[in-house]
């Protein structure tokens, strides 16, 4: 009896000091954000000032005993999607094997590596990220934040000079300007996690739908990131989700930021 009230008080004084670090100099450091997030996502602390109108989806249906992923780099950084949430995409990707996958946002390229890992070996995967030096060029406005995840040395960084680069086709451009019509209705598999101003989601969410594979025999899926934890991506998913037939399926899956749409 005794060393079981000692082990839960050593369990306890390690837990308060490893959480008072967390909110202390914890805050300063990338690792120290991320645990902070992994925190309100467990206490479903939702940031957005939308409210949450999709319906939600079981977690189960994308992570359970059956699905087998393989995971690089899983503690990530502030911007990259939570663990969760890579195991929810890289779960799909093992299960519906896409022959082409389209990102729509590479940051640093961990997702894209993680996409590249779980697909077929002749799957491809296209990403696309908006160039540093276009920061201020862009047609459409961007979110404040989102300056941080575009002002970096390189895209795509995760996976550049890893094993998996072949597979993977890096694309420079604005996502309101660029020209998508050479991917048109090619894509099994898109994500959606680029800029998260209103008028961006939107317009990325249009691209997303028009990149779709026509083909009607194969399975085909769009995510999109940070519902419920950004203002401006859960608004344009609830419009889209109210106002378009296209978009009525959409569905938030519980305990994550993720938005799915199966077609």
């Amino acid at each position: 009896m005794l060393s079981k009230i000692i082990n839960t008080l050593q369990r306890y004084t390690f837990a308060f000091l490893s959480c008072l670090r967390l909110f202390t100099i914890g805050v300063f450091k990338n690792s120290g954000r991320t645990k902070l997030s992994n925190l309100c996502y467990f206490f479903n602390y939702a940031r957005s000032k939308e409210p949450l109108q999709l319906p939600v989806e079981k977690i189960s249906r994308f992570v359970n005993e059956n699905i087998e992923v393989k995971i690089e780099d899983p503690i990530g950084q502030h911007g990259n999607v939570e663990l969760i949430e890579l195991m929810v995409l890289s779960g799909v990707v093992n299960t519906i094997k896409p022959k082409r996958l389209f990102e729509i946002g590479t940051f640093d390229g961990r997702t894209t590596l993680n996409l590249a890992i779980n697909s077929p070996d002749n799957s491809e995967i296209i990403t696309i990220d908006l160039p540093k030096e276009n920061i201020d060029k862009s047609k459409l406005n961007l979110e404040k934040g989102d300056y941080l995840f575009i002002d970096k040395n390189e895209s795509g960084s995760c996976f550049t000079k890893s094993s998996w680069a072949p597979k993977i086709e890096q694309l420079y451009g604005d996502t309101a300007s660029f020209d998508f019509s050479n991917y048109y209705q090619s894509t099994d598999f898109v994500f959606v996690d680029a800029s998260h101003h209103h008028e961006y989601v939107i317009n990325d969410s249009h691209i997303a739908m028009k990149l779709i594979n026509s083909n009607q025999d194969k399975n085909k899926m769009i995510f999109w990131h940070d519902y419920s934890t950004n203002t401006g991506v859960t608004g344009a998913l609830n419009e889209l989700y109210r106002t378009n037939d296209a978009y009525k399926d959409l569905k938030h899956i519980e305990g994550t930021s993720l938005v799915f749409l199966a077609l």
